[in-house]
């Protein structure tokens, strides 16, 4: 490469780093910590419930299977209703814990969502000063071109 070739790679490095700091001091990312630490308490939140859910989802699989069983197995009707009215009881416990399980877990978004402040209130993001990358001069921070005095045979 050639001296030319190498100032214009670090200097175009240069300016892509100036943009990247410039857009993250745009007035556009004030507050951007603050709500990333609301969506992530909010999954974390989420992740246990939907985990109990498929669970549940998983424990109602297995209760269907059992059921389907044991009225192909079974010979006597009432012992035959007597699965059906337990599979029955397992599926109004399970849909009662997730009903419980997702308005838990709604309330607590909800409450977490009105103690987040409002985007255009001072309390969102403490003001900051404008900041802007510091100028480099691409010739001051390009390598020193090598010399054929330089290389060391051998």
């Amino acid at each position: 490469m050639t001296d030319v070739t190498i100032q214009r790679r670090t200097s175009d490095f240069i300016n892509q780093q100036r943009a990247g700091v410039e857009m993250l001091a745009h007035p556009l990312f004030d507050g951007i910590e603050q709500a990333l630490k609301y969506q992530h308490n909010g999954l974390k939140q989420l992740e246990g419930v939907v985990s109990e859910h498929l669970g549940r989802r998983l424990e109602a699989c297995t209760a269907m299977q059992h059921l389907i069983t044991r009225m192909r197995d079974e010979r006597d009707p009432a012992k035959i209703l007597e699965a059906q009215r337990e599979w029955f009881s397992g599926a109004v416990e399970r849909m009662t814990a997730d009903a419980l399980a997702w308005q838990s877990a709604g309330a607590a978004l909800l409450k977490s969502a009105k103690s987040m402040p409002e985007s255009g209130s001072a309390q969102y993001a403490p003001p900051r000063e404008k900041t802007q990358a510091p100028r480099v001069d691409p010739e001051a921070a390009s390598p020193a071109p090598l010399r054929r005095s330089d290389i060391k045979a051998g």
